[in-house]
């Protein structure tokens, strides 16, 4: 039965449409081709990567990877002997107070 169903629709298929015996075989060839694929994905896991990624990942500053398009900014030598300043609104509030009785004491 299945084969007088091909054979009606191949009958109903223009000749130009209707398969050849090369297109066939390319056919099986891409899905073998893919079932291999799926079957190696599938054996490897999600997180898994050919290579090692933990080179792309900068935990110290100043080494590490950097992009052609990045460009690093100067770092800080000394920083024992840096003047850190707080830049918070609280912070300049407190300095210009300090700043104001400075000046009113020098007076």
């Amino acid at each position: 039965m299945e084969q007088d169903r091909d054979s009606d629709e191949e009958e109903d298929v223009p000749a130009f449409l209707r398969p050849t015996a090369q297109t066939a075989r390319r056919t099986e060839a891409v899905r073998a081709d893919m079932l291999e694929e799926r079957q190696r994905d599938e054996s490897v896991s999600k997180g898994a990567s050919i290579i090692d990624q933990s080179q792309f990942r900068n935990t110290k500053v100043g080494e590490g990877y950097l992009h052609n398009s990045v460009v690093r900014q100067p770092q800080v030598r000394d920083v024992e002997h840096q003047k850190l300043v707080d830049k918070t609104p609280a912070a300049v509030i407190q300095r210009q107070q300090k700043k104001r009785q400075r000046e009113v004491f020098c007076l």
